[in-house]
């Protein structure tokens, strides 16, 4: 108790109470059962030693009534001095208040739960016959007399289920009914505060917000919404409002489905999916939050200015500012300076990299998402001109982090085509520089290649020349050759298409290959093939069977051989090896 604070807890509530019973007459203490006899023992005793406290500004600290929910009490969810079933035993309390007589109060809610059980296990495809309560019934009553008891309270009921409804076999996969039970005597049900004249600015603006968009937060299962991004202008503010939430940590709402742009994917979704469900948890969050705002949108403001407060990375800036464009909350002039810092100072190259996508992503969506922020173009260009000095020097970048440049790459790229197109030149000639250098990564090479292809057709014959290079090489030098080839098809996959040369340079890179040496390139070689488009792989494999005299089909529909067949194969090859001598 003392390494949990326990005992400091304690000593602070006996001295608040020792003050109050100075000053009053009469006092009421409310406490939790737990800490009532040493409470009492230390007023009693006169050992109150008072904790040193830190002092927090009024600003900072405030009492505000929080709705509980049954869930949130039960003590099989987390909170330990809770106590189990809390709806059932609220139930009967409720049922003892109103009527007249106690009789029966006991046993009429536990059938309720019977039936109720059984129904709920038939709706989820596991037949429970009449037959069945029957016997839970006539088993809870005869365990409830075997006991001593008056009634059947929550036990009989429970072990009359394991009984009859999953006749004693509780495992995984049968548990489903005792699991049901268990769901409705917890229940599901929210308190409700009436008096609004406690309640935190920030949970007033959340319920307004709710009303606004119809949002059933009153509801204790949670709903799922489909939010169009682009239709209407309340599409739009809903998911902002959504994605406010989630910034603030509440647990409110979780997108489902919809474009992730923290991750620049799936840019191309119209619509987003979302669940949410109103817990108390929301609502505690909601009052931490409130020293930062007294509504939504300010309290996401002061978050998002104190993360970037916090971040020394311009990959991490950059998120933050998709944070801020998801949410429609525009930074001011000092927070946009300090972004501007962090950039600056920034020395790796592939956070400035990451961070170079995701400006790029944030200023072609701008238009679609009815969101200004002209910063943007500022930080590419800023970030832009980081990289270009750095490039020509991560030629031979590390393997393992080759993907990572050719995607900043074919950002520039993209970038120098649409948005800066008068550093098209500079870009151009530190990718001469790059594919210049001795000592080059395959699949980088491969990408510079293509992007150099792809800015002078006329450079074809150099990525013909290279790609020769690895095949008259040792069987190490070819396998390089396949991760060139996937850096080449990543950026210029049209280099295949347009004449069959290099299709066949790939074809002898394959087959002239032993088999342990080729299942070693195969995962370079599957993914250099997975940027093609099927129309292209068709004319493909059109190519390819031509090279060998066979079928398209037969190329592309090739019958698996079965499994079992196979290993026969190897023991009868094994036992012929054996009769032979080898």
């Amino acid at each position: 108790m003392k390494t949990d604070g326990t005992l400091a807890r304690e000593n602070h509530m006996a001295k608040r109470i020792t003050e109050a019973m100075q000053k009053y007459e009469k006092i009421l203490v409310v406490t939790g059962g737990f800490h009532s006899m040493g409470i009492y023992n230390l007023i009693s005793g006169g050992k109150i030693k008072s904790p040193k406290l830190r002092k927090i500004p009024e600003n900072l600290h405030g009492c505000y009534p929080m709705a509980y929910s049954y869930e949130s009490a039960d003590a099989l969810h987390g909170y330990a001095s809770g106590m189990s079933f809390p709806y059932f035993y609220d139930t009967v309390i409720n049922r003892l208040l109103e009527s007249d007589s106690p009789e029966n109060v006991y046993n009429n809610l536990t059938l309720d739960l019977l039936v109720q059980t059984a129904k709920k296990t038939n709706k989820k495809d596991i037949p429970v016959s009449i037959a069945d309560v029957t016997s839970a019934k006539t088993l809870m009553d005869g365990l409830s007399a075997l006991r001593g008891a008056r009634a059947c309270g929550m036990y009989e009921l429970y072990d009359g289920v394991t009984s009859t409804f999953i006749k004693g076999e509780k495992t995984v996969s049968s548990s489903l009914p005792l699991d049901i039970l268990r769901q409705l005597a917890t229940g599901k049900g929210v308190g409700f505060i009436g008096d609004k004249a406690h309640v935190p600015p920030l949970i007033t603006d959340f319920e307004e917000q709710s009303k606004k968009f119809r949002l059933k937060i009153k509801d204790v299962m949670p709903n799922d919404i489909d939010v169009p991004l682009f239709t209407t202008q309340k599409g739009m503010e809903l998911s902002r409002f959504l994605h406010r939430m989630e910034f603030l940590e509440t647990d409110f709402a979780v997108m489902k489905k919809g474009p992730d742009l923290h991750r620049n994917k799936g840019r191309s979704r119209v619509r987003e999916e979302w669940r949410y469900k109103r817990t108390p948890n929301v609502d505690a969050s909601l009052i931490d939050r409130t020293t930062d705002g007294f509504t939504i949108e300010e309290a996401c403001s002061t978050m998002a200015v104190r993360k970037l407060h916090s971040e020394m990375h311009c990959s991490s800036v950059a998120q933050v500012a998709v944070d801020c464009f998801l949410m429609g909350i525009t930074l001011k002039k000092t927070e946009l300076d300090l972004m501007d810092e962090i950039i600056t100072a920034d020395g790796d190259f592939f956070s400035v990299g990451k961070g170079l996508g995701f400006f790029e992503m944030l200023y072609s969506l701008q238009e679609l998402y009815g969101f200004s922020d002209i910063s943007s173009l500022d930080y590419i260009r800023q970030c832009f001109e980081k990289l270009i000095i750095s490039l020509p020097s991560m030629a031979n970048v590390a393997s393992e982090r080759a993907d990572e440049l050719i995607s900043i790459l074919k950002s520039m790229y993209s970038i120098t085509g649409n948005i800066l197109t008068s550093e098209m030149p500079v870009f151009e000639q530190a990718l001469i520089v790059m594919a210049q250098s001795d000592d080059k990564e395959p699949a980088v090479y491969g990408a510079v290649s293509g992007l150099l292809y792809a800015l002078d057709r006329s450079r074809r014959t150099d990525a013909e020349t290279a790609m020769r290079g690895y095949l008259m090489g040792s069987t190490e030098i070819k396998k390089k050759g396949a991760e060139f080839l996937k850096g080449l098809f990543c950026t210029a996959r049209d280099i295949i298409l347009s004449d069959d040369s290099f299709l066949q340079m790939t074809d002898s890179l394959i087959t002239e290959m032993e088999y342990d040496d080729f299942l070693e390139i195969l995962p370079s070689m599957r993914l250099a093939f997975s940027y093609f488009t099927p129309s292209e792989i068709q004319d493909t494999a059109k190519s390819v069977a031509e090279f060998h005299s066979v079928e398209k089909k037969d190329i592309l529909n090739t019958v698996a051989v079965d499994e079992n067949l196979f290993v026969f194969g190897e023991v009868l090859d094994g036992e012929i090896c054996e009769i032979i001598g080898i």
